[in-house]
C-alpha cells in the first residue's frame, strides 16, 4: 500500500501536462514521432513557504521511506480535490533557510500512469 503525502502546499501550485513522445530525426532531416504511451501525463510543482523545521523534517522523513524517486505515493490536488498516483521527479531533497526555524521548500511530483 503505498503511502500518502498529506501537506499542502501553497497556493501556487504549478501544473504541467505532457506525452512522452519518441521523435526520430532522418538522415533527410525529416522527422517521425511515436507516442510512447496513450494517456497525458501530468507533473506538480508544489511550493511550501514559511514553514518549521518540525515539518521540513517530517517532510524529508517521508521522503526518505519512498527512497526519493523509486516509490510511488498518493497525493491529493487541494485546488480539486483529485486523487493521484506520483513519485518524486528527483532524488534530491533540497530546502532553503529562511530565518531561524523558518524555511521554503520546492517538492516536484511526476504523475505514475
Amino acid at each position: 500500500m503505498p503511502g500518502k503525502f498529506h501537506w499542502v502546499p501553497d497556493y501556487t501550485l504549478e501544473e504541467n501536462r505532457g506525452y512522452n513522445t519518441d521523435i526520430h530525426t532522418f538522415e533527410s532531416g525529416k522527422e517521425q514521432g511515436r507516442l510512447k504511451q496513450s494517456q497525458v501525463k501530468s507533473s506538480f510543482t508544489l511550493v511550501f513557504n514559511n514553514i518549521s523545521k518540525t515539518q521540513v523534517d517530517d517532510m524529508l522523513k517521508f521522503f526518505r521511506l519512498q527512497h526519493g524517486a523509486e516509490l510511488s505515493f498518493t497525493w491529493i490536488d487541494p485546488t480539486t480535490n483529485t486523487s493521484y498516483t506520483v513519485r518524486f521527479a528527483s532524488d534530491d531533497f533540497t530546502y532553503e533557510r529562511a530565518a531561524n526555524d523558518v524555511y521554503n521548500i520546492k517538492l516536484q511530483f511526476q504523475q505514475i500512469v
